[in-house]
């Protein structure tokens, strides 16, 4: 068996593989469950088998044509995986080994890796706009790998540093969402906004996202952590998750309640929705004298925000960029996550085939999911 094993490594090594995959072919439509061709890993990449995906909003985001990209293209960014083999000057993974991806490379080099200031490092923009780093093919069509992973595949080549050893202790579903959707959630909180002990929080959106945001604020020792939501059933998980207060968008004024609580305004807020107007009311509810704001969710860059500069007085505004963490980040959540620090329970709400990709898809623009797990082992 460990003779065919390694046999079957070294073909996918020199020749390549044929996967199951969801394309989209162009923007808007349904995503097609084809086979695509995976070519060999380079020099410096590995060739993956995913166990399991997360279905990310931002998968959708670019699916819709809502921000460019190049179609076709394998979507999914969130996943864990098996290493299947090797290209030849990768000295750090070894087939069999178990990882998650990265959307942000980490090459060591450039003038970002190398500030240690920020998580933005030179070779993101290649990962999903160079054509040429594509492993992926169809019907002898090159076939985009979305940021650099194309999670949506059965198999795919990263770059390998993009990719960082993890457990072989925790489930595949929920962990497959560390890598984008609760690391961003927590690094937003611990690492772009650094929240301190005693500080007060408000998160607007309790989804994933939302959820980890508020788990990062509590780990962080923030006093007061305010939930913002339209759906009533998601008081119980944020509560769950650390949260002190939910706020019912629906039923009250989420911006007069936030004051109410904290006296002068929050001292930091988070839109996790992506919405123009949660992010207006993110500044309106945060301390004028110190308040910050850090946007999480993801806004086309066409879209007026309407904020001024009185608006922001003495606050501050920031971007976050997957909670501007680092793939050695995701690594050490998957620990946390082991070891009990954090807790992923309510994370996925559906776990579905590839082949149901489209109905996991509905569920989620319909608002009846949480996030949406890809379970590679499972048939439809």
């Amino acid at each position: 068996m460990q003779g065919q094993q390694a046999a079957d490594q070294h073909s996918a090594a020199t020749t390549g593989v044929t996967s199951r995959a969801a394309v989209a072919f162009e923007p808007g439509a349904e995503l097609a469950i084809v086979t695509v061709d995976v070519d060999a890993p380079g020099e410096h990449e590995v060739m993956v088998r995913f166990e399991a995906a997360g279905i990310c909003h931002t998968d959708l985001n670019f699916a819709s044509g809502a921000f460019p990209h190049a179609f076709p293209v394998v979507l999914g960014h969130e996943g864990i995986a098996r290493v299947v083999s090797c290209g030849s000057a990768v000295t750090r993974f070894a087939p069999g080994d178990r990882v998650v991806p990265f959307v942000i490379p980490h090459c060591g080099n450039c003038a970002y890796c190398r500030s240690g200031r920020t998580n933005f490092c030179a070779e993101f923009q290649r990962t999903f706009r160079d054509p040429q780093m594509t492993r992926f093919s169809c019907g002898g069509q090159s076939v985009a790998d979305f940021f650099g992973v194309g999670a949506f595949s059965e198999y795919s080549v990263m770059r390998d540093d993009q990719i960082a050893r993890v457990s072989d202790v925790p489930p595949a579903i929920p962990t497959c969402c560390i890598g984008c959707g609760v690391t961003t959630g927590l690094g937003s909180a611990l690492l772009t906004a650094n929240v301190g002990e005693g500080d007060s929080v408000a998160i607007f959106g309790a989804g994933g996202v939302g959820a980890a945001a508020i788990q990062g604020a509590a780990l962080a020792g923030a006093s007061r952590i305010i939930a913002v939501d339209v759906n009533p059933a998601k008081e119980e998980i944020a509560r769950r998750f650390g949260a002190t207060d939910f706020v019912n968008a629906k039923e009250v004024d989420a911006v007069a309640r936030i004051i109410e609580l904290t006296g002068v305004g929050a001292d930091h807020a988070f839109e996790c929705v992506g919405s123009v107007e949660l992010t207006r009311q993110a500044f309106a509810c945060v301390s004028v004298g110190w308040g910050q704001v850090v946007s999480v969710g993801m806004i086309p860059e066409s879209t007026p925000l309407g904020i001024s500069l009185n608006t922001l007085r003495n606050r501050t505004w920031r971007r976050t960029q997957m909670g501007s963490a680092t793939v050695e980040d995701a690594a050490r959540y998957v620990d946390w996550y082991v070891e009990g620090k954090i807790s992923l329970d309510d994370v996925v709400s559906h776990t579905i085939a590839l082949e149901e990709i489209n109905e996991g898809i509905e569920l989620i623009h319909r608002g009846e999911a949480a996030r949406v797990a890809i379970d590679f082992s499972r048939e439809s």
